[in-house]
């Protein structure tokens, strides 16, 4: 009819081809038809291909402002088996829900929904349920196998996030690292609550904020320290708490280490405590003490270092054995421009 535009066409854009088939009706301002692809590959660029879809098509029905979508696709990525993704989606000019009902993708399985609201601070919302999802074709820096449930929400401007992570395990390097509580960021805040990662007999506490008088907690006994940081070896374990206030950074500390070890530095022992008194603006009253600390080509036998660490002023203390000599020194000296100091420090 009049009224009516039929649409058959396609574009292709490199190896990436689209189709659409359909039919627009202008007086009732409503479309209804089918776009499919083929070659789909990210990154767009080209080499190398993290992620790949060879075919994939969506029915859609409604306009821009009362919309609908339902389609499915093939995902592949090297040395991964390929699946299928199937979804949902409906929204408006603002908004966009979608569900994934269940996927075989990425030589694992996901199921999911999400929300995504661009009106004021642009908010976002999804959930995520995932089984062995091999995240080395988003992430090939650091590569994982992650199980678990994951959902995330927050906002763009500015921009806000939240984290909470239900058994969400990470299998590293054939260590699996777990990850259970939130974690919350908003501009120059990065706050906790109840989170905890766990890896074999190793465990990292965190909870608080350290915008907040009572500051942020933090525990740790990690049986080996490798387990967290490639390249690392021995224990941890101790705590602490820090804070930063309108009165100033605040760092309350008692940690110990046997058998640290990494690149050509070993510690057999060491122990680090700061208990400066809240309000007095010194952030750190630390005392690090140390037993057979071998650094390249130099052995140190034992040692006791000190740092009285205020908003402005900084004095260090140091008495060392290093074979047949002993040092002894003392640093006074001064902080310059603490304001941007502490912020960088900070973040």
């Amino acid at each position: 009819g009049a009224y009516r535009l039929h649409i058959d066409g396609g574009a292709s854009l490199d190896r990436l081809e689209l189709a659409a088939l359909g039919e627009l009706d202008l007086e009732k301002e409503r479309f209804e038809g089918e776009i499919e692809w083929r070659d789909f590959t990210w990154p767009l660029s080209g080499e190398p291909v993290q992620v790949e879809s060879r075919n994939g098509k969506a029915q859609v029905t409604g306009w821009t402002d009362d919309w609908r979508m339902e389609g499915s696709a093939e995902l592949a990525a090297p040395e991964l088996a390929s699946g299928t993704l199937s979804f949902r989606a409906e929204g408006d000019t603002e908004r966009a829900r979608f569900v994934v009902p269940a996927a075989k993708v990425l030589g694992g399985r996901v199921a999911g929904e999400g929300f995504f609201d661009r009106a004021g601070n642009g908010s976002f919302e999804a959930r995520l349920a995932l089984t062995d999802i091999d995240a080395s074709a988003l992430y090939p820096e650091r590569p994982a196998i992650l199980s678990g449930g994951l959902a995330i929400s927050g906002g763009f401007e500015p921009l806000s996030l939240d984290l909470d992570a239900t058994e969400l395990v990470a299998k590293v390097e054939g260590r699996a690292i777990s990850a259970n509580g939130r974690v919350h960021y908003r501009p120059g805040v990065l706050a906790f609550r109840e989170f905890e990662l766990r890896s074999a007999d190793s465990t990292v506490m965190l909870n608080g904020n350290p915008g907040r008088p009572e500051g942020v907690v933090f525990e740790a006994d990690v049986a080996e320290l490798g387990e967290f940081l490639p390249g690392f070896s021995g224990r941890l374990a101790g705590g602490g708490r820090f804070s930063n206030t309108a009165d100033g950074p605040w760092l309350e500390l008692d940690i110990q280490g046997r058998e640290l070890a990494w690149d050509d530095y070993r510690v057999t022992a060491i122990r680090a405590v700061s208990t400066p008194d809240p309000g007095t603006g010194r952030l750190a009253d630390l005392r690090e003490e140390v037993e057979q600390v071998d650094a390249v080509e130099t052995h140190v036998e034992s040692g006791v270092v000190t740092a009285d660490i205020g908003r402005e002023l900084l004095d260090v203390g140091i008495d060392l054995k290093i074979g047949e000599r002993h040092l002894v020194a003392r640093l006074p000296g001064r902080i310059v421009n603490p304001d941007q100091a502490w912020e960088e420090w900070l973040w």
